[in-house]
């Protein structure tokens, strides 16, 4: 008894060791094995108990001895199925690292498998992504199933990948791994150098990758047959590419025919149930194979065109997990992308024909240079030139480019990286951080001609290392001319080629920021010819340009030695800044040398004529600190100048009447102009034959924050002196076109004029900005009118008649405002475009009291309706003068008596009146 005592002892023990063998192995079952672990715990203290002597006999039933011997039998039963199914899983993982190494290493995919939040598997591309984002799992953050994301990588653009994240051995909570298959969007290099790489790797041991993959399956489902057909479109059937099967002798037919209602609409993997296996056609080999499950996966490629099947037929019911279904997936995968592979390599040998026939005859000269051993991009530059030389060697040269350069077709490396421009330009991307630019750079070739080049670089970089660089050249030497010839005129004079009013600005405002910086002095003189009007009134104006070309040549002398520039307003009209002066006496004195100059007569060819010039200076920083101030003093100056004895002024603040004001509305305009300080005022004109109002004329106002509103009268004339005029009317035109297209879609058929100076009548600007803005509001050209002063179009007729020519040419109308206080030729004014005359008010207001003003009032009519003009008359005070205005046949009439200049409101309330 006691023998048998001890006997049973020693399972006690050795059950409790399997029970805590088996809890320790699977810890997530720990909870089952407790209460087995309790029992045979007591057991076993009892029994130790009485072994100690401290009980006489032992009590314990017999039985429960017994229950623990068939608890051992159980326990060790399992550890025997365990270790068999731990065997066969070691089995499968040394299969699994067979065709992993053998397929998965040539798979443009990253893939791992995550068990425990650490990672048990992963590829060599997941690897070399580690490496490169320096991250454990960059798809760690994913959602399950698919995902697109996007990863920075290092030295690189930033790259889009398609992620599955799914689970693996799923149906064991515990046990369960989460894999993560990751494609990346590769460029069409990557592309060209995966396929490249496939077709050199794609036997492995004697096998294609095809096969390695259908075996991989049949290894996952070995009493399965597997069998792989690719889609012929053109007999809409699957031709025998592979199988795998335990039966050797098992015939496979090359063709396989389905019905297109099982093939057309599969996505993904799918069993075919009793109703889809009576589609089946009993021609092919497959109906041979004894099967009771069958399952099929169309193969697709990006375009959802259908490149394949696989068919999958077991002797017996399958039911495939997710999981099982997403590692199939994964081999599917590698699969069509070999069945693409041909079709990838024609379009790929295609393309490539067509890439070298493009480099061939691109009118561009491109070289393709490769490093081989790559460089590493963080050397200093001058080593990185040096590694370029030693190991740079050409892999495409077009003709174009042994052209432009003159270097023979087989020329070696060196010879051309050491071309003079090709090596400035890699050494420079070589030191600036930025690889990939495009630099212009000058080439001289062997007959000295000078050419501009436009170079455009690329720089193939991954991981740091420099792998290669293309060239892209294009001669832009043509082009570069025409800007600099468009840029030379933007800033010279057509006549005299002399620097314009837009590069005085410029001169002017660098040599005052020169002269703020180091406490200097800067003269600017204006002068214009006294009796040039003249010359070409008398002599035409081929001699008034002669005469002007003229004057550089006689005063070059005196600028030169202290390096002033002599720049040409327009017209008659020129200017010299003087960069460094000492005094106001010292551009005085220039002033007088220049006259004098100017005074001696001119050989014109045929005749001598003699001129004058009056002469206004002005000085930074007295006069003023900015470029506008300075040149409007100057033009003040001038224009006293005329006045005085001597014909040579500097500016000073008597020459302006209440010239505080003047300076501080002068300075204002502009930024009134971008503050909306500005705003428009309508004034009706009213036709007498129908008593309506039906045009109106567009006057500007301007309401300033601190000196309250200034009258038109007080800084219309300011601006006229500069060039601030032009952006007033412009201002003016845009406002006026736009109210034109508020007018134009409430229906109401209105007419509105806007006045030009005598400086926009000479801006070459004015019909192109005209123009634009009238396509930009969609307004008929009709419904604008533009008022120009006898004395703007005398100042120059000839390019007056040219600059309303344009205007008519628009559709515009034209009207001589002021008419009858200039000196204006009728046989000229016969020749303007103009459409209308408008009676100054000086000889309307008093007509009803002035018989001499009345003659002339209906003298101009007459003369107008003789000229097929429309007559306006403006000064219309009271009803008698509208009542003789009527009387006379005038058209229009315009005052007080119709309306004084109302908002925009007010006058449409007048025109439904």
């Amino acid at each position: 008894m006691e023998q048998y005592f001890y006997l049973r002892l020693f399972s006690l023990v050795l059950a409790l060791l399997f029970c805590i063998a088996l809890a320790a192995r699977h810890p997530q079952h720990v909870k089952k094995w407790q209460m087995p672990i309790l029992f045979v715990g007591v057991l076993l203290l009892l029994s130790l108990v009485f072994v100690l002597g401290y009980i006489d006999t032992p009590n314990i039933p017999f039985y429960l001895f017994d229950l623990v011997v068939l608890m051992i039998v159980i326990a060790a039963l399992t550890i025997a199925y365990d270790n068999i199914k731990s065997k066969k899983y070691l089995e499968g993982l040394q299969h699994d690292q067979v065709w992993q190494t053998a397929m998965y290493k040539q798979m443009p995919a990253s893939i791992c498998v995550e068990q425990y939040g650490k990672i048990v598997f992963k590829n060599q591309s997941f690897q070399m992504l580690q490496e490169s984002l320096q991250q454990a799992n960059p798809f760690a953050e994913c959602n399950w199933g698919q995902n697109e994301i996007s990863l920075e990588v290092k030295q690189g653009l930033p790259i889009d990948f398609l992620v599955h994240k799914f689970l693996l051995n799923e149906g064991n909570e515990v046990d369960d791994k989460t894999a993560y298959l990751a494609v990346s969007i590769q460029t069409l290099r990557d592309q060209q150098s995966f396929l490249h790489q496939l077709s050199e790797n794609r036997h492995y041991q004697q096998k294609p990758v095809i096969n390695l993959v259908v075996d991989a399956i049949h290894q996952a489902l070995p009493k399965g047959l597997i069998y792989l057909g690719r889609y012929d479109r053109q007999n809409q059937s699957f031709t025998y590419l592979a199988h795998q099967s335990q039966d050797s002798e098992l015939q496979i037919f090359d063709e396989l025919l389905l019905p297109d209602e099982l093939i057309q609409n599969a996505e993904g993997w799918f069993n075919l149930d009793d109703n889809a296996k009576a589609l089946l056609p009993s021609s092919h080999g497959l109906t041979g194979y004894s099967a009771e499950d069958r399952w099929a996966y169309v193969i697709r490629n990006n375009d959802q065109q259908i490149l394949g099947i696989v068919f999958i037929l077991l002797p017996y019911k399958q039911t495939f997990s997710q999981g099982f279904i997403d590692f199939l997936s994964i081999l599917v995968y590698q699969i069509q992308l070999e069945l693409a592979h041909s079709k990838d390599q024609l379009k790929l040998e295609q393309n490539t024909k067509r890439y070298r026939s493009f480099i061939q005859n691109s009118n561009d000269a491109i070289l393709d240079l490769k490093i081989d051993p790559a460089m590493d991009i963080n050397l200093d530059s001058d080593k990185q030139w040096d590694l370029i030389l030693e190991n740079g060697q050409v892999a495409q040269i077009n003709q174009r480019f042994c052209s432009l350069f003159e270097v023979p077709k087989n020329a070696d490396t060196t010879l051309i990286l050491n071309t003079k421009s090709i090596k400035h330009v890699i050494r420079y991307i070589l030191q600036s951080s930025n690889p990939n630019s495009n630099i212009e750079t000058r080439f001289i070739n062997s007959s000295g001609e000078v050419l501009w080049l436009q170079c455009t670089t690329m720089a193939e970089i991954y991981d740091d290392k420099l792998f290669g660089i293309w060239l892209m050249t294009r001669d832009i030497t043509e082009n570069r001319t025409h800007i600099e010839r468009l840029e030379y005129k933007t800033r010279h004079d057509d006549l005299t080629g002399l620097p314009n009013r837009n590069a005085l600005s410029e001169l002017l405002d660098e040599k005052i920021e020169l002269a703020k910086q180091f406490g200097l002095k800067v003269g600017l003189l204006f002068f214009d010819l006294d009796r040039f009007k003249e010359v070409n009134d008398a002599l035409g104006h081929n001699y008034g340009d002669v005469l002007l070309k003229k004057i550089p040549q006689r005063i070059n002398n005196y600028l030169q030695p202290i390096n002033a520039k002599l720049c040409r307003l327009g017209g008659d009209e020129f200017a010299i800044v003087i960069p460094t002066i000492e005094n106001t006496a010292q551009v005085l004195e220039l002033a007088k040398d220049i006259q004098t100059a100017l005074r001696q007569a001119f050989d014109l060819g045929q005749l001598h004529v003699e001129v004058s010039a009056s002469l206004g200076v002005s000085c930074y920083p007295e006069n003023g600190s900015d470029v506008g101030t300075l040149m409007r003093c100057a033009d003040v100056a001038m224009y006293k100048a005329k006045h005085t004895p001597g014909g040579i002024l500097s500016y000073s603040a008597n020459l302006d009447e209440g010239s505080p004001r003047r300076l501080a509305i002068m300075a204002a305009i502009n930024s009134g102009l971008k503050q909306d300080q500005f705003f428009l005022h309508y004034q009706p004109k009213m036709d007498l034959k129908t008593g309506h109002v039906t045009a109106a004329e567009a006057l500007i106002r301007w309401q300033h924050p601190e000196m309250g509103l200034i009258s038109p009268g007080e800084f219309i004339p300011l601006a006229e002196m500069s060039d601030i005029i032009i952006d007033l009317t412009e201002w003016v035109l845009d406002q006026a076109i736009y109210q034109l297209k508020k007018f134009q879609l409430s229906q109401k058929d209105v007419r509105l004029s806007v006045n030009v100076s005598t400086r926009n009548l000479l801006d070459d600007n004015l019909v192109p900005y005209i123009h634009a803005k009238l396509e930009e509001y969609d307004v008929r050209p009709q419904q604008l009118e533009l008022e120009i002063t006898e004395s703007a179009l005398m100042v120059d007729p000839d390019r007056a008649l040219e600059t309303l020519n344009k205007l008519s040419g628009l559709g515009l109308s034209i009207s001589v405002d002021d008419f009858g206080t200039g000196y204006s030729s009728l046989v000229y004014l016969r020749r303007l475009p103009i459409d209308s005359l408008k009676i100054d008010l000086m000889f309307v207001r008093n007509m009803c009291r002035n018989d001499q003003d009345a003659i002339i009032v209906n003298s101009i009519i007459n003369l107008g309706h003789n000229l097929s003009l429309t007559v306006v008359a403006e000064g219309a005070e009271d009803k008698a003068t509208v009542e003789v205005l009527k009387t006379m046949g005038c058209d229009y009439v315009q005052g007080y008596q119709i309306s004084k200049p109302v908002p925009e409101d007010e006058f449409l309330r007048l025109l439904d009146e």
